[in-house]
């Protein structure tokens, strides 16, 4: 049975299909997920050896905050070499460019370049600035290119097309200024809200069309339209921007022959066949995005690119009002004219559009016709979208007057940098501990690597760095040396002034003090009572600053290591080495090491002693404790972050995921360039279903940050994030990629427990695909690496993912005590959803080998688990498992209401598998009521799914049900024509294959053949036997019943026996769809009298309503009895009855083909 989580139990015709990956995808990966020891680790480094997962609903978007553009759009690319080439190529905020253009922000990143919010000092207004990439600007023909957007643009003037102001240049670079446009893309819109109102829908189209008309009278060709370039301002007007690939009609072509430009989902069918387009070929692009208003999906969804493609070439797409009744027929048939694949049958211009809206009427409507068929051929097509993009909110709009402090890197000879770097982190320290609000460290270095200051040049430009970290005043600092000893020279910018106070020439041991009194003198505070004495061991000292500064996350751990060995009471080293070593150190070292900092910093106080405690009660799984402790430090000093993101941490371990997702978002906005807050968001969207935002919003926005810090771990973090976030879109090839990607980078960083939960990412995704072998070896690397450092909870995840993949070949019989290893794991590791998931797993195993009152009370832990802490995609999966169990026992309609319940939640968050799955599980139960045209529709929309998302063995599963469903009309022709799917290749699974001879042996009993239906019933039996599962062991002994009948009396003995291992299968799978199936087999198979007895209980049994669409196999086994008891002639009614309601229901499936 197909399971969301593996929905698996009772369906007969269903055999187990791949689970959606849910909350597995994440357990044990190095994602930096706010303490969710289901996820294995905090956002920054490691896997914490005591787990607990707090899942959430949808993040809401930040106040504020950036919208990122979508990536199907290529707006921001996730190549991992793009946003390398971004950072070269940066802008940072108040950076003057080409004589007039001050920075102010980063909009957004397309394919030609990079966008910024900037301010026109000549103009005193606000533009968007365009940079072009650096390897377009040292190409000819692609500054050419880029020199036509701008020419082209010019020559339209329309209030709803984005005006270009000026091509300028900056040394070497070349850049595009434009209107800036408050507001959100359409694409933001539609993803946000879904479908739109028929006027506003029509308001926005009108509009578009005003815009293109003028762009059309110009000669101008868009081609690259598309809902990520409108963008609709507050008030909703709306506009067109990017005609980056577009040309005029007369121009030169500046693209290869034969290529098309533009976005696959938004072509033209003439675009498609890379010809020459005119006007009309963007009318069609408006029409579909009409379309995609007006119903809230693509025109042409399922499938893949290639046959979308192909697809639009053949006909329109399937009228708007067959998904949305309550559009207007004069909608539809606009809609229809726009969308015609002949260019000479749409509109003729696009002030034909207007004048349509405007009259509320249209003429003609082409005929509708569904696409039939696969495509006539591939379309093979280079594909170069454009530069989309998206001009965002301001960031900070209300944003907080700044008050904080931020102590600047000392400066000093290069020898002495790290001690220097040491002395600037104990006066921050006393100045936290004095209740100063001051600028965490991390941040103020984040900063000055955007500004390219190191500490001279950052005490050169103050008021720079603390406009850039909205910053009140700052401490900057010299240290000296000569052969007596050392000095500090202290200064405190504030207000445009500069105070000084200079330590005197001291030992290294007398510094801290000396330094001490030096603050106090400039008004800086003094030290909280109570708090552990300043550091005074140089060696110490020195090894502190080298780790501040060291990129490599080993080296620095050992670093601080050192540190804390000759200064015990170190507080600020004990912070930043336990950070690194619950990522980096097996989990009895990090067990040791919580022990060694608890003895050392017993009896001391102080806001770094307070944050050494909170992480680790984080560490050691008592997030609750480590809320209370953070929430304090938080509100004494909201201006370091970094305190705030354990908090938020902590908070989502504490399953307060709302609060988590308020203070997050306050975060993004009053600091939009937090990376770890950005992927933190992007994580948290992925475990709570929202992948797509996740890319659009979050995790595109934090890759590039990162890579613009030169931070490759973090740039890592969010590439492993995106590579779940497409796994659960449905895109295996790219989250494959990604994956890899992140295994190599995890393993070069030195990090084994971040690249073994890549791999167990990689090997579920493999697994899913059907590349078994490759899954089991990749799995194997995890395992050995997982071991290498003990982390428990890992473990027990890669027991769990060893348990699907045999699940995925199915071998039952392998998955059950991988599954009870894992319960029994996470159980002793104290963590209640993964508790759920396991317990989830091993119901599913067991339903699926007919113990369903074991699964049950499972399946209802595992769900009162998931809706306490708010988790959405386990909600799917346990209502699913629930599901099963009610049909199980015949409860047809609150099994229904769970799985559509299931499926609402697996549409709301587009979680591609997940709803193919439900699909499947729906036609299921619509099969079983006699709807087989519904059941029908339903599976070939989960097969769509199934290919979109590259699942094969959920493609072999859909196509194994529509057979039956055939068969169940007893149309063996239709049946063997739905089977050609394995004409090249049988299933990967054992189960599968069974379920296939069951197929064919039963399109060989209907047309006549027992002998060759025996033959396909033992080899069935062979394969179900191997695969462990019982419903196709049950399956294949139905067959071999009904197939010995037919042979008459030389089939008697057979068919018996068969009915006797049929009943003792069924005593070990007692779902009731199978009782329902024993009848029939009884009826093949019993003498005559008795078999015929049986048969008028059964039909007026209320097993018969539950069971409608086994009708007709029932009156088959009926009309042979009355054969074997001499009744010839009411057997002949009754045939001739079942043939009736066989053409009825094969017209009846003919057309809903």
């Amino acid at each position: 049975m197909p399971r969301c989580a593996r929905s698996r139990a009772a369906s007969r015709w269903m055999p187990a299909v791949p689970r959606s990956r849910g909350c597995r995808r994440w357990r044990g990966d190095p994602e930096r997920m706010a303490g969710w020891r289901a996820l294995g680790v905090s956002w920054w480094g490691g896997t914490s050896p005591r787990r607990t997962c707090a899942a959430q609903a949808p993040p809401p978007r930040p106040e504020g905050a950036l919208t990122a553009l979508s990536a199907r759009d290529a707006a921001i690319s996730l190549d991992p070499t793009i946003p390398g080439q971004y950072a070269r190529a940066e802008l940072a905020a108040g950076e003057r460019v080409a004589g007039r253009y001050r920075i102010e922000s980063l909009l957004g990143v397309g394919g030609m370049g990079v966008v910024y919010r900037a301010f026109d000092e000549e103009l005193r207004v606000d533009v968007a600035l365009k940079l072009l990439r650096a390897e377009f600007g040292s190409r000819p023909d692609a500054f050419e290119r880029f020199r036509q957007e701008l020419l082209l643009a010019r020559q339209v003037s329309s209030p709803h097309v984005v005006r270009i102001h000026d091509l300028v240049s900056d040394g070497e670079r070349r850049l595009i200024s434009m209107d800036y446009v408050p507001g959100r893309s359409l694409e933001a819109w539609l993803d946000a809200d879904g479908a739109l109102g028929e006027q506003e829908a029509l308001a926005i189209t009108r509009q578009l069309a005003l815009g293109l008309a003028a762009a059309h009278a110009s000669g101008v060709v868009h081609r690259d339209l598309k809902p990520a370039n409108v963008l609709v301002r507050p008030d909703g007007h709306a506009c067109i921007s990017d005609f980056g690939v577009a040309r005029g009609a007369a121009s030169e072509r500046l693209t290869a022959t034969g290529m098309m430009v533009g976005t696959p989902d938004y072509v033209s069918p003439e675009q498609a066949r890379g010809e020459d387009v005119g006007p009309r070929s963007d009318l069609y692009t408006l029409g579909l995005m009409l379309y995609e208003m007006l119903s809230g999906q693509r025109a042409f969804a399922g499938g893949t690119a290639a046959e979308s493609l192909a697809r639009r070439q053949q006909a329109a797409p399937p009228s708007v009002r067959q998904l949305k009744p309550e559009v207007s027929p004069w909608v539809d048939r606009l809609v229809a004219r726009l969308l015609a694949p002949n260019p000479a049958r749409r509109l003729r211009d696009a002030e034909a559009v207007v004048a349509a809206i405007d009259a509320r009427h249209v003429r003609w409507r082409p005929e509708w016709r569904p696409w039939m068929g696969p495509a006539l051929a591939v379309l093979t097509v280079v594909l170069a979208a454009g530069a989309a993009w998206f001009l965002a909110r301001d960031i900070a709009p209300d944003a907080p007057a700044p008050r904080a402090l931020v102590v600047l890197p000392f400066a000093s000879a290069a020898a002495d940098a790290p001690l220097a770097q040491a002395y600037a982190t104990v006066v921050a320290a006393r100045l936290l501990d004095g209740e100063q609000p001051t600028v965490d460290h991390r941040r103020t270095a984040n900063a000055l690597h955007r500004l390219g200051y190191d500490a001279e040049g950052a005490a050169l430009h103050v008021d720079r760095v603390l406009a850039e970290v909205r910053g009140a005043e700052a401490v900057s600092g010299v240290l000296e040396r000569r052969a007596d000893g050392l000095r500090i020279v202290l200064r405190r910018h504030r207000d445009g002034t500069v105070a000084e106070s200079t330590t005197p020439w001291v030992s290294t041991d007398a510094l801290p003090a000396a330094l001490g009194e030096a603050m106090a003198h400039l008004g800086l505070g003094s030290d909280a009572a109570g708090a552990p004495p300043a550091p005074t061991d140089e060696r110490a000292l020195r090894a502190f600053g080298r780790g501040l500064t060291e990129r490599d996350e080993a080296a620095a751990m050992a670093d601080f290591a050192e540190a804390v060995t000759l200064e015990p009471q170190f507080a600020s080293a004990w912070w930043h080495y336990l950070k690194r070593a619950r990522r980096l150190l097996p989990s009895a070292d990090i067990d040791a090491l919580l022990g060694t900092a608890r003895s050392a910093l017993r009896g001391l106080r102080g806001r770094e002693v307070e944050r050494v405690r909170a992480l680790s009660a984080l560490i050691e799984g008592r997030p609750d404790e480590a809320v209370e402790r953070l929430a304090r430090l938080v509100a004494d000093d909201p201006d370091d972050h970094q305190t705030r993101l354990l908090h938020a941490e902590a908070l989502f371990g504490a399953g307060r995921s709302a609060e988590a997702y308020r203070d997050l978002g306050l975060l993004t906005t009053l600091d939009p360039q937090n990376a770890e807050a950005w992927l933190l968001l992007g994580q948290s969207a992925i475990r709570s279903g929202e992948a797509q935002r996740a890319i659009d919003d979050y995790l595109g926005q934090a890759r590039l940050i990162f890579a613009r810090l030169g931070q490759e771990r973090g740039e890592t973090d969010a590439i492993n994030a995106l590579g779940a976030a497409y796994d659960l879109l449905g895109q295996t090839d790219r989250s494959v990629t990604l994956f890899e990607e992140a295994a190599r980078r995890r393993q070069a960083l030195g990090d084994p427990r971040g690249a073994a939960g890549s791999l167990r990412n990689l090997a579920s995704t493999q697994a899913v695909a059907g590349r078994h072998e490759d899954a089991e070896r990749t799995l194997a690397a995890a395992t050995l690496l997982a071991e290498s450092v003990g982390d428990a909870g890992q473990l027990a995840d890669i027991a769990t993912d060893a348990g699907l993949l045999a699940e995925e070949r199915g071998e039952w019989s392998a998955a059950l005590p991988h599954y009870r290893a894992a319960l029994g794991m996470r159980r002793g590791l104290g963590d209640p959803i993964g508790t759920a998931e396991a317990s989830l797993n091993l119901g599913f195993a067991l339903a699926q080998t007919g113990s369903f009152g074991d699964a049950a009370p499972l399946f209802d832990s595992a769900n009162r688990a998931y809706a306490a802490a708010e988790d959405r995609l386990g909600l799917v999966r346990s209502l699913h498992a629930l599901a099963q169990v009610d049909l199980a026992d015949d409860r047809l309609d609150a099994g229904s209401a769970r799985i559509e319940q299931a499926l609402h939640l697996a549409t709301e968050t587009s979680l591609v598998q997940e709803r193919a799955v439900l699909e499947l599980e729906r036609s299921g139960v619509l099969r079983r009521r006699g709807d087989l045209g519904g059941a029908l529709a339903g599976l070939r929309n989960a097969a769509a799914r199934f290919e979109q998302a590259g699942n094969a063995r959920g493609q072999a599963q859909a196509r194994l049900a529509m057979a039956q469903i055939h068969l169940d009309a007893g149309d063996a022709e239709a049946a063997a024509r739905t089977l050609m799917f394995f004409h090249f290749e049988d299933p990967a699974s054992e189960e599968q294959r069974a379920l296939l001879e069951v197929r064919r042996g039963e399109i060989a009993r209907l047309r006549g053949d027992s002998a060759e239906a025996v033959e396909h019933a033992a080899a069935a039996l062979a394969a179900a036997k191997r695969s462990g599962s019982l419903p196709a062991q049950l399956e294949a002994l139905a067959l071999n019943v009904r197939a010995a009948t037919a042979r008459g009396a030389a089939g008697e003995r057979e068919a018996a026996r068969a009915l006797a291992e049929l009943d003792a299968a069924l005593a070990r799978f007692p779902a009731a769809e199978w009782r329902f199936e024993r009848r029939i087999a009884a009826v093949w198979a019993l003498p005559a009298s008795e078999a015929l007895a049986l048969y008028g209980e059964t039909v007026a049994s209320t097993a018969m309503a539950a069971n409608r669409s086994r009708s007709l196999a029932l009156m088959e086994a009926a009309a042979s009895a009355l054969r074997r008891a001499g009744d010839a002639d009411a057997a002949s009614r009754l045939e001739g009855e079942r043939e009736a309601q066989v053409a009825r229901l094969r017209d009846a499936l003919a057309e809903g083909a």
